[in-house]
């Protein structure tokens, strides 16, 4: 598989957070039948992060970046300015069904595996309070792997695409669950999805 200096890094993390987690889950003496499913589930989605890795550089060979590697997050103006001005360097979202399903790998099977019902069988109410579960409870939180994207779109609002001085790109660091930041608009004492900001693209 052909790797660009881009995708490079992107692999390279999630295969250590695999490895990571599953030799720490063989160190554990007591395999219960859920972990050994824990376990190939987590191989199954390497191979299938690496396969989805393997698309996009046969588009950026072929079609150049495809749309999908794109993150785009709205901002107030008082953290768009922090933003732009390299104070703020990470977003924080609520962990709910909208943007589980945005930013979360395989999302419904994740959700399967570590909560044990269906997505699509629970109401709204249900599925979010199985969702701060799953975030809260270290276990479970680990099997959560995120969608390779490329690049963090921040704007101020909505603003239309030729309105450029309100629309700011970084290179995508990394997405993580933790806790929030006050000076940063989070809240101290509440789980969220960080998404974290590389450096700025012209």
């Amino acid at each position: 598989m052909k790797l660009n200096e881009r995708e490079l890094p992107i692999a390279q993390d999630a295969l250590e957070h695999y490895i990571n987690y599953m030799s720490e889950i063989l160190r554990n003496d007591n395999l219960s039948k859920g972990h050994h499913q824990t376990l190939e589930f987590q191989q199954f989605n390497v191979q299938y992060l690496l396969s989805k890795i393997q698309a996009y550089n046969e588009c950026f060979e072929h079609q150049g970046i495809p749309k999908g590697i794109n993150l785009q997050l709205s901002l107030k103006e008082k953290w768009f300015k922090l933003t732009e001005s390299g104070v703020k360097t990470e977003d924080y979202r609520d962990i709910n069904d909208y943007w589980f399903t945005k930013l979360v790998f395989e999302c419904k099977e994740v959700f399967k595996y570590t909560s044990g019902h269906d997505w699509d069988s629970l109401d709204k109410e249900s599925l979010n309070a199985y969702l701060l579960n799953i975030a809260y409870d270290d276990f479970t939180r680990r099997m959560i792997a995120f969608k390779p994207f490329i690049t963090n779109t921040i704007t101020l609002s909505y603003p239309k695409s030729a309105d450029t001085e309100r629309i700011l790109k970084f290179e995508h660091k990394s997405i993580e669950i933790g806790w929030g930041k006050p000076d940063l608009g989070g809240d101290p004492n509440k789980l969220y999805f960080i998404i974290k900001h590389g450096r700025p693209l012209s």
